[in-house]
């Protein structure tokens, strides 16, 4: 292949990172499809998979049926049908928009119980009395805090992505960022009572529902539940009065990105920041809580989850496969310069009126400005009805049913703060080791730090802590390597084992569950609860049992091609790829580490 051949598909990659953030603002009418859900059920049982389409170990996950309870009392009684027969139960919701296997139960005899019924808006109630919240566990949340802003209270914090459902926000203790609020951005901190249906003798009628509040020992493990101990029916959080946040963003290098993360943390309500290391530089969101009488109307418009035309998604894969074919991240290095320039002067999405960026700060109500979706479908911008046939379809980047999809890791590893500048540094000293490999990261933007505080879960955040996420390239097809996969995995492998990270419960892959029952507040405390509430283990499975360090499984897979899809960490050449020129080698800063590393790979 000659250069300029080889060249072009990266320079349309270029491209495509400086238009993606204006994308956001167009007005189009677009047909949309709607996300398919996690199951698939016909005649010979269900199929279950992740919002991706693909397990971490590629592996399959059956079940034998589904439920589909749209009440209380219905959910009552599948969870008693379940616990007569016997059976591995586990909830599903309307998207699923996890990575890990917390929704695949052991066997193929298992009982699904979705929650994509059991979620009227109706079902939420706002006490302004109490400043309370009550809401059925699967509403989603982008409909569930637009009905608190409707009477005028929020919480303070929520995930990014909207198109989760309020029972998977707090069972995967997903959150947001920043030290406001006084319990941190962890929403499953604002829960002060749940409902949930659990198992139960005979003489009970197989399953009973409970009502926890905070105080008691058993709701330390219902806050955080990885979906082991029940279905949560119903949760009330506590909420304040609506305000607006102000969100300027600074555009700045990284070289004393270490020393500023504590303090910065600190001063900004909801402080977060993405670090673009093959560009040494960093966009500090300067973002905090300011009065409902601020004049503003902003929102946030964050462009990857935005939908895009399927012709466009196909071409951003084929760019990015063109990439790792080439093994040239020179013109990506360039696309990482001028992407963030880009970001900083188009508001990162973040729009100042419907349509417009007009300049920092962006001033807008809390929940128009802490969460967003769009490309699950957005009722606010997409009308299909009005769609003619000929129009193209947009849906998300990562919709499994395209064969031609964005496909990527999610590694999201909470860092204690008070080991995250050190953690800072090592990166720092492994980009100098190799400029290059750094620029693979800009295929999705770089580095995102958010910042959590520690929980009163179980399963929580032992400490206060900066979450480093990195979303990198895979491969569609098995047993491939990627382009200078070492880097990428050496940096993980220092935030879980040298840094002491937890990582996050629904995205990851499997190797950062490694010891993570010894990362949490309590893991003992936590599954005695889960022993009292469901003692046959009737909502458990092997995997889930791996997790909490029941038994050893994450760290003993030992076939071929393992490390490479992140299932395990090499031990030999053949966890690599051999054959492709993959061996398994020590790290470079951190040597602790086993990664696979390609034998081509240049380290100038």
């Amino acid at each position: 292949m000659n250069v300029s051949s080889r060249k072009q598909p990266i320079n349309s990659f270029v491209t495509w990172l400086l238009l993606v953030v204006l994308m956001v603002h167009s007005k189009a009418v677009r047909s949309v499809s709607k996300l398919p859900p996690p199951e698939i059920c016909g005649e010979d049982g269900c199929t279950i998979v992740n919002y991706q389409g693909v397990w971490n170990d590629r592996g399959s996950c059956k079940a034998a049926n589904a439920a589909y309870p749209r009440t209380e009392e219905e959910l009552l009684r599948a969870v008693a049908d379940g616990v007569r027969q016997g059976r591995k139960m586990k909830v599903v919701t309307e998207i699923g928009h996890s990575l890990s296997k917390l929704s695949c139960p052991d066997g193929e005899e298992g009982l699904l119980i979705s929650t994509r019924y059991y979620a009227s808006v109706k079902s939420v109630h706002v006490n302004k009395s109490e400043m309370t919240a009550s809401v059925d566990a699967g509403v989603q949340l982008r409909d569930f805090v637009r009905a608190l802003a409707e009477d005028g209270v929020t919480v303070p914090h929520t995930p990014l992505w909207d198109g989760v459902s309020m029972g998977g926000v707090i069972a995967t203790a997903s959150h947001g960022s920043g030290f406001f609020g006084g319990r941190g951005s962890v929403v499953s901190e604002y829960v002060t009572a749940l409902r949930m249906v659990v198992p139960a003798l005979a003489d009970d009628g197989y399953a009973k529902i409970i009502t926890l509040r905070r105080g008691d020992e058993d709701f330390r493990a219902a806050q955080v539940s990885l979906g082991l101990l029940g279905v949560v029916s119903k949760i009330t959080f506590s909420v304040m009065p609506m305000f607006k946040r102000s969100l300027t963003i600074q555009l700045a290098a990284d070289d004393d990105l270490e020393d500023r993360l504590l303090p910065f943390s600190r001063k900004y309500d909801f402080a977060s920041l993405f670090w673009v290391p093959s560009a040494a530089k960093v966009l500090y969101k300067l973002e905090t809580a300011v009065s409902t009488e601020e004049p503003g109307d902003g929102s946030n418009g964050f462009p990857l989850v935005q939908p895009m035309p399927v012709s466009r998604i196909r071409a951003m894969r084929s760019q990015q496969d063109a990439v790792e074919r080439s093994g040239d991240t020179s013109e990506l290095c360039g696309a990482g310069k001028s992407m963030v320039e880009s970001r900083f002067s188009s508001g990162d999405g973040f729009q100042s009126s419907p349509g417009r960026f007009d300049g920092y700060p962006v001033v807008g109500f809390n929940h128009r400005m802490q969460t967003v979706g769009g490309c699950q479908v957005d009722d606010a911008l997409i009308k299909p009805s009005d769609a003619s046939d000929n129009q193209e379809r947009w849906t998300c980047k990562w919709d499994p049913r395209e064969d031609q999809r964005i496909f990527y890791f999610h590694t999201a590893v909470a860092v204690p703060l008070e080991n995250a500048a050190a953690f800072v540094r090592d990166v720092k000293r492994l980009r100098d080791a190799s400029p290059q490999a750094m620029c693979v990261l800009n295929m999705f933007g770089g580095i995102h730090v958010r910042f959590v505080s520690a929980s009163s879960a179980f399963l929580g955040d032992q400490k206060d802590s900066a979450v480093f996420e990195l979303v990198f390239y895979r491969s569609l097809e098995p047993g491939q390597g990627r382009l200078h996969q070492d880097v990428i995995d050496e940096i993980e492998q220092m935030m879980l084992f040298k840094y002491n990270g937890k990582p996050h419960w629904g995205k990851n892959r499997d190797i950062a569950f490694q010891g993570v029952s010894g990362k949490v507040v309590s893991n003992d405390r936590f599954l005695a609860v889960k022993t009292k509430l469901d003692p046959d283990g009737l909502f458990s499975s092997s995997w889930s049992d791996a997790l909490l360090g029941l038994h050893d499984t994450f760290w003993t897979i030992d076939h071929d091609h393992c490390a490479l899809e992140g299932v395990c960490i090499c031990r030999e050449d053949r966890h690599c790829a051999p054959s492709l020129g993959y061996t398994c080698q020590p790290g470079r800063v951190f040597s602790a580490a086993k990664v696979c590393r390609r034998s081509s790979s240049n380290f100038e």
